[in-house]
């Protein structure tokens, strides 16, 4: 998949849905694991991000391959070298676009982002 496929998954989620998935359990253990075990705080945005974006893009692989939707799928596919070629690229695209991303976002939702950590 191309890199500018990544950055639009990325984009598409900034503002509502990053903040809908901040909310859930999984977003809530991001944040508080990086609130707690990352001290910078561009670094704890970035880690959720991350976990968002791979987050939905495992659940459309679960999807297009067609395994059934069990923590048990969920889990094989997060050890799987599909998994790990995903995390790393949509990691570097966040990592190489992180200024035009928070660029995406109005001064009240960057606020939002940043009191996510506080």
């Amino acid at each position: 998949m191309k890199s500018t496929a990544y950055l639009q998954w990325v984009i598409n989620g900034m503002g509502e849905p990053l903040f809908n998935f901040a909310n859930t359990k999984d977003g809530q253990r991001t944040v508080h694991l990086a609130r707690n075990f990352i001290p910078v705080r561009e670094f704890q945005i970035k880690e959720l991000l991350v976990n968002y974006t791979t987050n939905y893009a495992v659940q459309l692989a679960i999807d297009v391959i067609g395994l059934p939707d069990t923590e048990e799928s969920i889990t094989e596919f997060f050890c799987s070298e599909d998994y790990g070629v995903i995390y790393r690229e949509v990691f570097k695209t966040v990592d190489d676009n992180y200024t035009d991303l928070m660029n995406c976002l109005t001064e009240k939702d960057k606020r939002r982002l940043h009191a996510l950590f506080e």
